[in-house]
């Protein structure tokens, strides 16, 4: 970037535009409703004759220059109707003005709903952007049955979830995976809860603790580019002129175990002081309850190619696939669930000078149990395996912003220093038990073909307790910790050209990001096998001398010691599989303490599970942006230009195992150390052009990015050098940036009584996108043939593996950057209408929302073929030499659901509210296989219904009561072999939920 032509540009505009003046005076003012006297967020004020105009923030508030004199202010928002007033402007001394807007209806009797302000609210701000977005509204927020904020970013056009324990978890815009999605709060990244990737978790985040939330669908220069779905900003609100307080307090009621305790509490409020200068505002929530699920896999083969030959051994037929039905897993998960957050927000305002201090802290934590049972239906000697894992996890994630704000010469320079945490402990007990049988019957191959897993259960029957043993007591614990730094600057610069009948502003910036984090865990073990297995029987038996423990016995110890007589897990899945035996839990858990106290020397390390995840990371992001925002006439402009510069660091391990010893490692690991850097400029421009007061088209052409996540860039590999296993595990630190080119359009159409239509198609073109590469041989990459230019050189050399401990055999699969296009397009069709300006009293009450999303996806995978390069003659026998053609496969992209529609109804008639909420999402690519289209995963098409219900029962005061997942709808993943083959590969069951509680607001 060459900044001597900014600091010209810069200097030009502070000695030659008109931006400020010594007659200046002040106009402040605020914008409010003339029926409830509530403020009115992003109203447009505007000077008639003059090329004076702004925007209000969310609370109403403007401020406008001028110069002494007398003019009329005019005032618009939407829903409401055009106002004009008369504002005496004197020198050096602010007016002070207070705008009333009336609701546009033209009946005597005004009713604005708290859904329909909620909705106004929301389209207020999408209309005041600059850029293309959605957004959600705190009305909106709090009307909406959503259990967190995920879950009501999720009925916004565009979106869909990803869910865990049968919450939304994760945003997906546009198909874009959450990783490469930017999450913020208040402008500031949100740090990833995960160790794997760059996702930021939202199910920790109550929508009680937020003012509301934008959707970014197009960026800026001003805006970090780490983005390629969209930007998803959660907003803290300060304390507004009148004061307030609320209080909440719910239950809830979960039909999967029947239970009935879940329970919610949120209390908070917000003031002024010293002539509103100083503010504070405060909300604090805590919620308990449980998020239990009944769970299915499917274990299948790969494709298996089936060739129909003759008696000589020729092709007499088609080729074809099948896929073997191999196993199935039934889990019955029960998880407590504690949620605690808490937000404060001060500031203070002057009249040069704006400071806040906004504060999020969220804290959330599992009790969980969950017992596994696995069925392996190649195997008669060991059919069966039941894996009990009992433990908690907590995440702590907390943000603080220090905002400041100061006017200076017409201009404004904003300056803001953030720290951001995460810290996350996970700790359980695993005890997995194993049938050793002697009369279960095998299965026929054949009988396994496209073979449903519900069908086999039953041929199996129930496993036999007496044949089980316990193997092992494990002990595994994980932590992660984040640590983010971040400064931001920007300097906007207003100017006026009024022979070109223009006006603007010129922003100038940076920003510092430090991310430090480190994680690391640790699994230990008690062996009840053969070997080791002899001196924990006598240690044990030393405690529990009633222990069942024949000494000849090298499997482990008899299952019958534990099991719960108690045990009833109830109808699972809807009746569709049965559950068998269980063991007490209790026992198991006293006899690990005991272990651990009395004999520590007996538990040993379990290595791969201790060092394959750990790694320390340190990225270091330096970005500079220029940008103006250009008003001519009817056309709004937004060009920009952004660089961001990249320092990294990653540590973690090259690990050895070897199955002698008994942690599993050969030696100790080899720390590794990778660093890299990437600089990116990406441009951007951001257009909006009104035609008249009710039509306005945007458009928005932008380069963006995605980073790779945290383990694809750890330098880690886990080789096995018993050769028992050729196939290792590896990482890809040498990993770029993928980048895309966005191309977005946007047609508003807006009028009181037709209400607000928005159509916006858009198109994605991504470069060097992260894909897997299956079958890569790092010994032989001189086979490779028919690879585009550069591939082979992009993918780790032999200086990157332990060479000495590999062979030619050894292959594994890797991170790549795709060297092929990937393409998103898609159109999203969004509508919102109140009825408020209908006669009749009891329909007015209507409140209409709907969207539409269609997206698909084009990729292509990259695999290899094998082949033939050549003869080996140096042996008595020549043998052919194996190679690797480079070929592809199409596909979609992972996570891109085809059909997206949300239908939102509700209805308010005088003290009562009701809302019907409808989501649907077609079917979802969820798993991608190496080669072959139709072995790839999807998760099924569904659809929610969510019904909210709230009554006054005096001023400020409310119950309410909201229903979720009427349709007790069972997400299910599975596998196409053909399309008339649905095999499951995954059901997951969390039941229907209802809430009843209090409310109370002023």
């Amino acid at each position: 970037m060459n900044y001597k032509i900014i600091f010209g540009f810069l200097i030009f505009m502070i000695t030659h535009l008109s931006f400020g003046q010594q007659t200046l005076g002040k106009v402040k003012g605020t914008v409010i409703d003339s029926s409830t006297k509530e403020s009115i967020g992003f109203a447009t004020v505007s000077v008639k004759g003059e090329m004076k105009g702004v925007v209000a923030d969310i609370d109403g508030n403007f401020e406008i220059e001028l110069p002494m004199g007398t003019y009329i202010f005019i005032c618009s928002s939407v829903g409401y109707e055009k106002t004009e007033i008369q504002v005496s402007v004197i020198p050096n001394e602010p007016s002070l003005i207070e705008i009333e807007l009336n609701p546009g209806n033209t009946l005597n009797e005004i009713v604005i709903s708290v859904q329909a302000k909620g909705q106004i609210t929301a389209i207020h701000e999408q209309l005041a952007s600059n850029k293309i977005v959605n957004v959600i509204s705190s009305e909106k927020m709090l009307e909406l049955p959503d259990a967190n904020a995920a879950e009501a970013i999720g009925r916004l056009p565009g979106i869909s979830l990803q869910r865990s324990s049968g919450e939304a978890s994760k945003v997906v815009i546009r198909g874009v995976a959450p990783a490469q999605n930017n999450v913020t709060i208040a402008g500031v990244k949100m740090a990833s809860t995960n160790a794997g990737d760059r996702s930021a978790d939202l199910s920790i985040v109550q929508s009680e603790m937020l003012s509301g939330v934008e959707i970014s669908k197009t960026l800026r220069a001003d805006m970090d580019a780490g983005a390629t779905g969209g930007t998803v900003d959660l907003k803290l609100a300060k304390a507004r002129k009148k004061p307030s307080f609320n209080a909440m307090s719910e239950g809830g009621y979960n039909n999967l175990f029947s239970n009935v305790g879940d329970s919610k509490t949120s209390v908070g409020g917000s003031t002024r002081f010293l002539k509103n200068k100083f503010g504070i505002k405060i909300q604090g929530t805590y919620e308990q309850k449980q998020l239990s699920s009944q769970r299915f896999g499917g274990n299948y083969t790969g494709p298996i190619l089936k060739q129909e030959l003759d008696p000589e051994g020729n092709l007499t037929g088609e080729e074809s696939y099948i896929a073997r039905t191999t196993g199935a897993n039934l889990n019955l998960v029960n998880t407590i669930r504690e949620r605690m957050g808490l937000s404060m927000v001060l500031d203070f305002k002057s009249e040069f000078y704006d400071v806040a201090f906004l504060n999020l802290v969220n804290k959330s934590s599992n009790d969980f149990t969950n017992r596994g049972e696995s069925f392996d239906f190649t195997s008669a000697t060991r059919p069966f395996f039941l894996g009990v894992s009992v433990g908690n996890d907590e995440i702590l994630n907390t943000t603080h912003i220090l905002e400041n704000k100061l006017r200076l010469l017409g201009t404004e320079l904003d300056l803001s220093m953030a720290y951001t945490h995460v810290k996350t402990e996970a700790h359980n007990n695993y005890y997995p038990f194993r049938e050793f049988s002697k009369t279960t019957e095998f299965i026929d191959t054949d009988m396994l073909v496209f073979r449903r897993p519900e069908e086999l259960l039953e041929l199996r029957g129930a496993p036999n307790v007496d044949d089980n043993k316990l193997q092992s007591s494990d002990i595994n614990d994980s932590d992660l910790k984040d640590n983010n730094y971040d400064i931001n600057i920007k300097w906007h610069i207003p100017f006026e050209l009024k022979n070109l009948n223009t006006k603007g502003i010129l922003s100038l910036g940076g920003n510092y990001h430090l991310l430090e984090r480190s994680s690391n865990s640790d699994a230990v073990y008690m062996d009840y096998m053969a070997g080791r297995g002899n001196a924990s029987r006598n240690a044990l038996q030393s405690i529990y001398p009633d222990l069942v423990w024949p000494a000849g016995d090298q499997n482990g110890i008899a299952a019958t010691n534990f099991v719960d007589p108690n045990y009833n897990p109830g109808e699972f899945l809807n009746g569709r599989y049965n559950l068998s035996w269980s063991p007490d839990i209790n026992i198991l858990e006293d006899m690990t303490s005991q272990s651990r106290t009395n004999f520590p020397d007996l538990f040993y390390q379990r290595g791969n599970q201790s060092y394959s995840n750990d790694y320390n990371t340190r990225e270091e992001q330096i970005a500079t942006f220029a940008m103006l925002e250009l008003t001519i006439g009817k056309l709004l402009l937004v060009p920009g230009i952004r660089m961001e510069k990249v320092d990294t660091q990653y540590d973690a391990f090259q690990l050895l195992l070897n199955a002698v010893n008994s942690n599993g490692l050969q030696g100790i690991p080899d720390s590794v150390s990778v660093k890299r850097n990437n600089k990116i400029f990406f441009p951007s421009i951001n257009a909006k052009y009104k035609f008249n007061e009710s039509v306005a088209l945007r458009g928005a052409i932008y380069k963006s990015v995605s980073r790779p996540g945290f383990i694809q860039l750890s330098p880690r590999t886990v080789v096995d050098v018993n050769r028992g296993n050729l196939n290792f595990s590896s990482t890809n630190p040498f990993l770029e940036p993928s980048t895309a080119w966005n191309y977005d359009l946007s047609l508003e159409i807006y009028n009181r009584t037709f209400g607000l239509l928005t159509i916006n198609p858009f198109y994605k073109q991504i470069d060097d996108f992260i894909s897997f590469l299956p079958d890569y041989f790092p010994l032989r990459n001189d086979r490779i043939r028919e690879a585009p230019e550069g591939f082979v050189e992009s993918l780790p050399g032999l200086d990157f593996y332990p060479v000495d401990d590999l062979i030619n055999s050894h292959r594994t699969r890797i991170p790549i950057n795709n060297p092929e296009k990937a393409e998103y397009y898609g159109v999203e069709f969004s509508y919102q209408k109140n009825f408020r300006a209908l006669e009749n009293k009891i329909l007015k009450g209507l409140v209409l929302d709907v969207n539409v999303t269609l997206i698909d996806s084009k990729a292509k995978y990259p695999y290899f073929e094998n082949i033939v390069v050549g003869i080996d003659s140096t042996g008595f026998f020549p043998q052919p030499i194996p190679g690797y053609k480079y070929s592809t496969r199409e596909g979609k992209m992972v996570g891109q659901p085809s059909f997206i529609s949300n239908v939102i109804l509700g209805w308010d008639y005088k003290g009562f509210s009701s809302r019907v909420s409808y989501r649907f999402q077609g079917k979802t690519l969820s798993g991608l296989d190496a080669k072959y289209s139709f072995a790839d995963a999807y998760t099924d098409k569904f659809q929610l219904l969510d019904i909210s219900l709230k009554q006054r029962i005096f001023e400020s005061f409310h119950i309410y009561l909201n229903a979720t997942n009427l349709t007790n709808h069972i997400d299910e993943n599975y596998s196409m072999y053909q399309e008339n083959r649905r095999l499951p590969v995954s059901n997951q069951y969390y039941g229907s939920r209802v809430i009843f509680g209090a409310m109370y607001r002023f």
